[in-house]
């Protein structure tokens, strides 16, 4: 029997993530077995899932401890695992709340531990960096600058390249329509909920302004579809109906290829819009005890990755009680003319690009790694 390997993914873009690494892990190891935690697409490359994530991804303090008890539970499961028979190495995607602690205890048992995506250390709570360090045998890491924040530490780290560019830099480029306008409210209905209203709002603002304005917004599932038609309905009710607007179910890389420009929720969607050269603002909004609690811990330049990324300013945005009409619109429509703004945020994503781009498949990469750590044990 081949080597045995435990992955944990906990959100849809670690799913996506671990679901190449499976792939490659397949076709370098024909006979390894793979188990772990994970989501749809980790299962259909290959993964025994022994855990379904698609119920634990969400954000902001008050948002977790309401699905505590199932992360309890998905945590004891895995040590009872691997108290009968533990995995020759567990790899760790992004989701450092649960990840940590389960890296934790399986490193306890003796398990080698490889983490790929590291926790972003470098915007907060920089003091996990010695915790981190004496729990994981290999750091894989995913952005330019990360390998040096761990060089304080002996751990070993590793840059492998984003995943994004290997699943999006290299795709032929899409005709722009000069009138389209992402909206990206999210992919988590509390997100959405939080959102909508304001993106809403920023939509009637640009269409009297721009009347030739046509809004695309793609939804990845139809749950989420339905209950963004129900709101944004109510909204066209409540405060005047949007012209020209579209849903777009599981068309987000589409749009992001087509569109002129977008406004968008904080998150993977604004460096995958990055990677394929749409200008954005971005809109960061959290439930409100969230937020008060989370002012006084973190203080940050930025908060999406494409300006962390190039350490500058490359998308415009906009925090909690700026999420607002007044302020978004005139941002979205700098971006969406042929104006100065919008050629030098072009030349910015250009830049990003070719600092992110590695010549082996990231996956490819994480995957060797990850049968040398299974090898070394």
């Amino acid at each position: 029997m081949g080597k045995r390997i435990w992955l944990f993914a906990g959100e849809i873009s670690g799913d996506i993530y671990g679901a190449n690494v499976i792939r490659q892990l397949r076709r370098l190891a024909p006979d390894v077995v793979i188990e772990g935690m994970g989501g749809l697409a980790m299962k259909d490359a290959g993964m025994t899932v022994i855990a379904d994530s698609s119920e634990l991804g969400v954000t902001g303090f008050v948002e977790v401890i309401r699905i505590l008890p199932k992360i309890w539970k998905v945590y004891q499961r895995f040590k009872s695992r691997a108290r009968e028979a533990p995995p020759d190495v567990a790899v760790f995607i992004d989701y450092p709340g649960f990840n940590l602690r389960m890296a934790g205890a399986l490193r306890r048992m003796g398990v080698r531990i490889v983490y790929y995506i590291s926790p972003q250390i470098w915007a907060w709570h920089r003091s996990r960096i010695h915790q981190i360090a004496g729990i994981v045998d290999h750091m894989l890491v995913i952005l330019p600058f990360e390998e040096d924040v761990y060089r304080e530490t002996s751990l070993r780290t590793t840059y492998v390249g984003h995943p994004l560019m290997e699943i999006l830099g290299h795709r032929p480029p899409m005709r722009r329509d000069s009138d389209a306008i992402a909206l990206l409210p999210g992919s988590r209905m509390g997100e959405v909920s939080r959102l909508l209203p304001a993106f809403h709002a920023t939509a009637r603002y640009l269409q009297q302004r721009m009347p030739r304005c046509r809004f695309l917004l793609p939804t990845p599932s139809p749950s989420i579809s339905s209950a963004v038609e129900e709101l944004w309905e109510k909204l066209d009710r409540r405060d005047g109906e949007v012209a020209n607007f579209s849903l777009c179910e599981h068309r987000s890389v589409e749009i992001l290829q087509t569109a002129q420009a977008g406004l968008a929720a904080s998150g993977t969607v604004t460096l995958q819009a990055a990677i394929l050269g749409l200008p954005l603002v971005v809109a960061y909004k959290v439930n409100s005890i969230t937020y008060h609690v989370g002012k006084h811990f973190i203080k940050l330049p930025w908060f999406s990755l494409p300006n962390w990324i190039l350490r500058e300013t490359v998308f415009e945005e906009f925090l909690q009680n700026d999420v607002v009409a007044e302020k978004l619109a005139p941002a979205v429509e700098k971006v969406f003319l042929e104006t100065a703004e919008r050629q030098e945020t072009l030349k910015k994503l250009n830049r990003l690009r070719e600092m992110l781009d590695s010549p082996t498949p990231t996956s490819e990469l994480v995957a060797n790694v990850i049968l040398e750590e299974a090898h070394h044990g």
